[in-house]
């Protein structure tokens, strides 16, 4: 009876192990956040003035909560915790970098 138990434990932490490295590997290795949430971002950023984001980059740094850098070229510029407060509070977008860019056209 002990070498069965034993199988069976084994296969018990071999499935609990594939399950953990399929939540977590996204995670580890800095997956890209989903394309809506990445719409949603460039939306309400650019639906102001004259901004637009040259770059845009988020990443998984948890389960449902994300970092994001973003990079505005913009005619008015504004400091970065203005654009930060664009940001839907919703999306889960807890650690962000602005760098903003001044344009004369």
């Amino acid at each position: 009876m002990d070498p069965a138990m034993g199988i069976v434990g084994a296969i018990l932490v071999a499935r609990w192990s594939l399950g953990l490295i399929r939540d977590t590997s996204g995670i580890l290795l800095d997956h890209q956040a989903p394309g809506v949430m990445l719409e949603q971002t460039r939306a309400a950023i650019e639906s102001v003035d004259d901004n637009r984001i040259a770059d845009l980059h988020i990443w998984s740094i948890g389960p449902g909560i994300y970092s994001a850098t973003i990079a505005v070229v913009t005619g008015m510029p504004k400091p970065p915790e203005y654009y930060k407060s664009l940001i839907p509070k919703d999306l889960g977008i807890v650690h962000t970098i602005v760098e903003v860019h001044h344009c004369q056209h």
